[in-house]
């Protein structure tokens, strides 16, 4: 399908006859659908979409609760449905992912398939001078072949500022590890430890709760290699402008024979930036797969048996992952044992509330990874798109000056 409706002048095999001249407003766009596609929208209805999967899955937790009067089975149950689809979200992130970024190289394949006259033309940009330099609105692409924007550092984010020991790096003291749960003589003592490590965790609980936001706005910035914090209604704003040149409006450039030039090569090796594009969705996409790794296997809470347990699980060399296997395992100072005992239910609780909050984060933390690499989607075609205008327009300038006299 053609993205534009030339004049036959365009089309005619005696194009490069200097007689002809290239109407760059008369152009018009057939293809509307690819014209007004956008890859921020895009992003923005799988958010919503994952926000509601998100708001029913909490329903159903809430409910569930609410109705298990206390029974065991079923608050664990609800836990462990809750984290399911918590690991759903991840994977319904992954799959949107690899669907816009083939939809991407379906409309560049398009734009570029449909122009044959500029590459036909390719060689008149050489004669290209100071005389056919024209001014045109337009932004200054930037970072769009840079293959660490966005970052892949959803798994890295949950670090936080503790070295790797934000999630359970509390326990009873060392004193009290695995008391006989049947000696009486130990339950007063079982008691004020439970007490201790609840409190210990409503204060991670609380402590989590309220920097939450702070953590976002963090998160928002790394992902976009910034040291500075964006909240949800500037973010959108900062991608556009990150990918040209920290401009919001389009500014006047003054198009010559270099920049003529850089948008040749930019169109003629457009599949170039669809490989380095490439690199990145690659890179996200095994950053989450190690995150769903880490949440599915990190933390077994063992009811049955009163006791945590930790599983093997393949850290693929992540240092974070490794430290934290290390805490649960009680190999760094502070840490829980493996297989220690909790003393009361309560605790259990706790924890999976704790863990809840934790990765209630990954809905967000999806969130923040669709608008920026759904951004760098848009800013990759509207270059195109720019670069295509601007070599029209360089042609027509071309041809114009060659129906001159003395040409």
């Amino acid at each position: 399908m053609s993205l534009f409706s030339l004049d036959n002048i365009l089309l005619d095999e005696s194009v490069n006859s200097p007689s002809n001249v290239i109407d760059i407003d008369r152009m018009e766009c057939l293809d509307d659908y690819t014209k007004n596609y956008s890859f921020v929208q895009e992003g923005y209805d799988f958010i919503i979409e994952m926000n509601c999967y998100y708001m029913a899955a909490e329903k159903a937790f809430f409910k569930t609760i609410l109705e298990s009067h206390g029974n065991d089975i079923i608050i664990t149950e609800s836990f462990d449905g809750f984290f399911g689809k918590i690991k759903d979200i991840i994977h319904k992130f992954i799959e949107w992912i690899k669907k816009v970024f083939k939809q991407f190289v379906v409309k560049m394949n398009s734009l570029f398939s449909s122009e044959k006259y500029i590459k036909k033309n390719s060689k008149l940009f050489a004669k290209f001078d100071s005389r056919d330099e024209f001014e045109f609105k337009g932004y200054e692409f930037t970072k769009i072949n840079d293959v660490d924007v966005p970052k892949a550092n959803a798994l890295d984010a949950f670090q936080g500022d503790n070295n790797g020991e934000a999630y359970l790096d509390l326990w009873y003291d060392a004193d009290s590890q695995n008391l006989d749960m049947s000696d009486d003589s130990t339950k007063a003592t079982r008691t004020a430890q439970t007490t201790a490590l609840n409190n210990k965790l409503n204060k991670k609980l609380d402590e989590l709760n309220d920097n939450v936001e702070d953590f976002y706005d963090s998160f928002r910035a790394r992902v976009i290699g910034s040291d500075s914090k964006y909240d949800s209604s500037e973010y959108a704003d900062e991608l556009f402008r990150l990918f040209r040149n920290d401009y919001d409006e389009p500014t006047s450039i003054t198009i010559d024979s270099t920049f003529v030039m850089d948008a040749y090569r930019r169109f003629d090796k457009y599949k170039d930036t669809v490989k380095s594009i490439e690199k990145t969705q690659k890179q996200i996409i095994k950053d989450y797969e190690t995150l769903e790794r880490h949440l599915d296997k990190m933390l077994k809470l063992n009811k049955g048996e009163n006791n945590v347990n930790t599983l093997s699980i393949d850290t693929s060399s992540n240092t974070y992952v490794d430290t934290q296997i290390d805490v649960l395992k009680g190999n760094s100072t502070g840490g829980a044992q493996d297989g220690s005992k909790v003393y009361d239910k309560s605790t259990f609780d706790k924890m999976n509330n704790y863990m809840k909050a934790q990765s209630a984060k990954v809905n967000q933390m999806c969130a923040i990874h669709t608008q920026a690499f759904s951004a760098k989607l848009e800013a990759a075609k509207d270059c195109f798109k720019q670069d295509k205008k601007i070599l029209y327009k360089a042609l027509s300038q071309i041809t114009k000056r060659s129906n001159k006299p003395n040409y």
